[in-house]
């Protein structure tokens, strides 16, 4: 479906990514080297950020579960 001003409609992919290494901005710097930036990513996503920020305020990276193990190699849930 074309958007009201003409303009070709842009398509996005929802994801599951599991971050094996646990650094800061993983997620974000990954998916912005492959050329797919995460909705309204100010630092990783410049060049879609004007355009995203118009739908969306806000980064548009959420987690549905949060959890991590211990140094005893026991899993805990800290949010789910």
């Amino acid at each position: 479906q074309a958007s009201k001003t003409g303009a070709a409609p842009k398509v996005f992919s929802l994801l599951v990514v599991r971050i094996v290494t646990g650094r800061r901005h993983q997620i974000r710097a990954h998916l912005s080297d492959l050329g797919h930036p995460v909705v309204c990513d100010r630092r990783y996503g410049r060049d879609h950020f004007a355009n995203d920020v118009m739908w969306c305020t806000q980064n548009f990276l959420h987690r549905y579960r949060l959890g991590f193990y211990d140094p005893a190699r026991q899993w805990h849930n800290v949010v789910e």
